[in-house]
């Protein structure tokens, strides 16, 4: 799922977050991906 994490990082870029852990939604009647996005460690 890092391939995930590039397309967001190339379409919504978040310059005080980035991106954690990706997985499939559960529970969803539809397909769905979850996407943790975390403060950036400056």
């Amino acid at each position: 799922m890092n391939q995930i994490k590039t397309i967001l990082n190339r379409v919504q870029k978040f310059n005080s977050f980035v991106y954690g852990k990706v997985r499939w939604a559960k529970g969803e009647q539809e397909a769905a991906i979850d996407v943790e996005l975390r403060p950036r460690k400056n």
